[in-house]
């Protein structure tokens, strides 16, 4: 083994320093008693996710805009035929549903395509994301399947109102 030319011992140097450089701190952090992200931390989140549109406790007494966003109780043993509503997005609640399976779940915006997200809240509960709307007549399909495989579609028409101006 001979003398390594000058290059080869920059490139070495340099590498050598950016490991160090990097390293030591990666090291320092795997070993520090304060990890942000530990595997008990993130089984808790996932346990406790909620949809981003529910309302948390915390805000949930603060006034609202009722013009941008409607949140109607959903009953599933009862669908209603008719809604009219003063918001652009409309999210369906429900307190209980014994005799659906939350999964077997599904809200159609037919008038504009849009496929609601169901989350299951507690056992019997679910809401949905916002749904949009268009202006005017939106008929909302909602399809429920029992344990047996039947499905049950329901259509909801819903009326969004236009604003009232304020001058």
């Amino acid at each position: 083994m001979g003398r390594q030319n000058p290059q080869e011992q920059k490139f070495l140097l340099i590498t050598t320093l950016m490991v160090v450089m990097l390293g030591g701190p990666t090291l320092l952090s795997l070993f520090s008693p304060n990890a942000i992200n530990s595997a008990e931390d993130q089984s808790v989140s996932l346990v406790t996710r909620i949809p981003a549109s529910a309302e948390p406790l915390l805000v949930a007494n603060l006034p609202k805009d009722p013009v941008k966003n409607v949140t109607v109780q959903f009953n599933c043993a009862a669908v209603p035929k008719n809604l009219e509503v003063e918001g652009s997005q409309l999210r369906l609640r429900s307190d209980k549903c014994e005799q659906v399976q939350i999964p077997e779940l599904t809200i159609v915006n037919k008038s504009n395509g849009f496929t609601a997200s169901v989350f299951p809240i507690k056992e019997l509960q679910f809401t949905t994301d916002f749904i949009d709307l268009k202006d005017g007549d939106n008929q909302l399909v909602i399809t429920l399947k029992d344990p047996a495989g039947v499905s049950t579609s329901h259509f909801l028409n819903v009326h969004r109102r236009a604003p009232a101006n304020v001058n």
